[in-house]
């Protein structure tokens, strides 16, 4: 399933603290794709914005403190019997000008992004 989100209306993003203002953020990426294979469940934010438009280190930092295990795997969080993982793609169009500890985060072609996702699933 493929969703765009409205931020009107959906009250779906990730925390993140911004050091500039001193106060925690909302994320709220463009898009959630949501796959699913057996019992195992995936949910992806991207968003398409770009490194100059956006705190994409911060962001990344609250994504990754939510739902990773020292940047190293995803947590697997245990749902009505399913099992969920979260990632999280910021788009570029040119992926080898970031600093190497985010450039994991980042895709300049959607379906290489799902790809890895896709390629995880157990």
């Amino acid at each position: 399933m493929f969703s765009k989100l409205d931020e009107s209306l959906d009250a779906v993003y990730i925390p993140y603290y911004d050091g500039k203002s001193n106060k925690v953020r909302h994320f709220k990426p463009d898009f959630i794709f949501w796959l699913q294979k057996d019992k195992h469940h995936y949910i992806v934010f991207m968003d398409p914005k770009g490194t100059e438009h956006t705190e994409y280190q911060r962001k990344i930092d609250g994504y990754s403190t939510l739902f990773e295990v020292n940047r190293a795997s995803k947590k697997v969080i245990p749902h009505d019997g399913k099992k969920v993982r979260v990632s999280a793609f910021l788009h570029t169009d040119d992926v080898d000008g970031l600093p190497k500890a985010y450039k994991r985060y980042w895709f300049d072609d959607v379906e290489k992004a799902l790809t890895s996702v896709t390629s995880s699933m157990e």
